[in-house]
């Protein structure tokens, strides 16, 4: 599945993941990390467990930019697979499997986005500019995965010679009074 474009540590099922070294993340309870006791999800490669190593993201950006040697797929069919095909909001588009943000202008980027209870990902190619980056975490809440964007959108900032977004601290008070309010409920 993964063979033609060389991404030797990515698994779309547990048995080969944790083969090539898939280990569970962490969750975060109240600001901390935890080990999380969640397990690969065989089924759950359509969703988000698909695992990867980053040189094997950094091979995919490559097929994507197509900078790399493509017999994979026709000219004609990277192009459609690239192309925005689903209106999600003003500027954003959904494609193949691939979001397409400002498709018409130079600000044009080709990115994905996934997560599991105990990780995070980001993948990004900007065509103009030839950048592409990606972000992986073994540790989520989705609480936190705003910080994962701004991240993102900071390093997208200073590879366009721009100054990085500013970071708002996290904070683990929404946290704190969900587990409060769940307590209270629990013991009515």
């Amino acid at each position: 599945m993964f063979a033609p474009l060389d991404m030797q540590n990515s698994a779309a099922d547990s048995e080969s993941a944790y083969r090539k070294g898939y280990l569970t993340g962490y969750q975060s309870w109240i600001g901390f990390p935890r080990k999380s006791s969640i397990t690969y999800d065989d089924s759950g490669a359509p969703y988000g467990y698909i695992s990867a190593s980053a040189e094997d993201m950094i091979k995919y950006i490559k097929f994507i930019s197509q900078q790399s040697s493509n017999n994979l797929i026709s000219d004609q069919n990277m192009k459609l697979y690239l192309s925005p095909l689903i209106q999600t909001s003003e500027n954003r588009y959904y494609g193949f499997g691939l979001r397409i943000t400002n498709p018409d202008s130079i600000n044009k980027m080709i990115w994905h986005s996934g997560s599991t209870p105990d990780s995070r990902s980001e993948m990004f190619f900007m065509p103009d500019t030839g950048w592409g980056g990606v972000i992986l975490t073994n540790k989520n809440h989705f609480l936190e995965e705003v910080a994962l964007a701004t991240l993102k959108e900071s390093i997208m900032n200073i590879l366009n010679g721009e100054e990085p977004v500013a970071v708002t601290p996290l904070t683990s008070m929404i946290q704190l009074v969900s587990i409060i309010i769940l307590c209270i409920f629990n013991s009515l």
